[in-house]
């Protein structure tokens, strides 16, 4: 997935057959004509699974989630403040089974994400939750 950071720069976080189940990730300043060289972020454990990220309308902060684990499990919230160099610690929306998710943006600076999950399979639900930025 692609985010816009500002009307020039973009961040790329995408999924990767990296050994040690890595995200990768590129940047590009000319609004995506050229990228900087992939990079894995040790930060972002992905067991090579598709993921959000998503611009809010809070200046410089970037979500992402995912399955944070080596397996389609343990689907996780986090925030980047800066272009996504770094991201904070996991906040575990689902602890067992998931996969897929996708994040918009509610009005009261509230997020939806919309993902798959289940206790045995991630493939048994859809499940959307809401989550308060401020929280």
């Amino acid at each position: 997935m692609v985010a816009e950071l500002n009307p020039d720069t973009l961040y790329m976080n995408f999924r990767t057959k990296d050994t040690a189940k890595r995200r990768g990730e590129a940047w590009s300043t000319d609004g995506g004509l050229t990228w900087s060289s992939p990079m894995l972020n040790k930060a972002l454990l992905d067991p090579i699974c598709q993921a959000s990220i998503l611009t809010t309308s809070i200046p410089g902060t970037l979500l992402f989630t995912n399955p944070a684990s080596n397996k389609r499990e343990r689907l996780a919230f986090k925030i980047s403040t800066d272009a996504g160099r770094t991201w904070t610690d996991d906040n575990v929306l689902w602890p067992t089974a998931a996969s897929y998710s996708c994040m918009v943006e509610l009005p009261n600076t509230t997020i939806g994400c919309l993902f798959e999950a289940g206790e045995l399979s991630p493939y048994e639900n859809i499940r959307f939750v809401r989550i308060a930025l401020a929280e």
